[in-house]
C-alpha cells in the first residue's frame, strides 16, 4: 500500500499468530490473513466494523484499515472461538 503498511497474521486453530500487530495511524494498513488450521476462520476488527470473508483452511484473504491512532481488539467470529482464546490487539500509531 503507497504509503501504508502491510501486515500478515496467520490463523492457527483456536488462535492467531501473532496476536498483537501493530501499524500506521491514518493510513492504509493491509492486513493479510492466512489460516494455517484445519478450521474455517475470519477477522473482525468490531469496533471499526470490518469483517473479512471466511477463510478456509489453506486460503489468504486481506482487510484494509484506516483509522486514527488506538489500540482495536480483533477477534474471530466464529462461535466459540473468540472465548477459546482466538483474539488480539491492532495497534495504530
Amino acid at each position: 500500500a503507497a504509503g501504508g503498511t502491510a501486515i500478515s497474521v496467520e490463523t492457527v486453530d483456536l488462535a492467531f499468530k501473532p496476536n498483537v500487530l501493530t501499524g500506521a495511524a491514518n493510513q492504509d494498513v493491509v492486513i493479510t490473513i492466512t489460516n494455517n488450521g484445519a478450521l474455517a476462520h475470519d477477522f473482525s476488527i468490531p469496533d471499526l466494523g470490518i469483517t473479512s470473508p471466511m477463510i478456509n483452511p489453506g486460503e489468504s484473504v486481506t482487510v484494509t484499515v484506516n483509522a486514527p491512532a488506538g489500540d482495536y481488539k480483533f477477534d474471530c467470529t466464529v462461535p466459540g472461538h473468540a472465548d477459546a482464546g482466538m483474539v488480539g490487539t491492532l495497534t495504530l500509531s
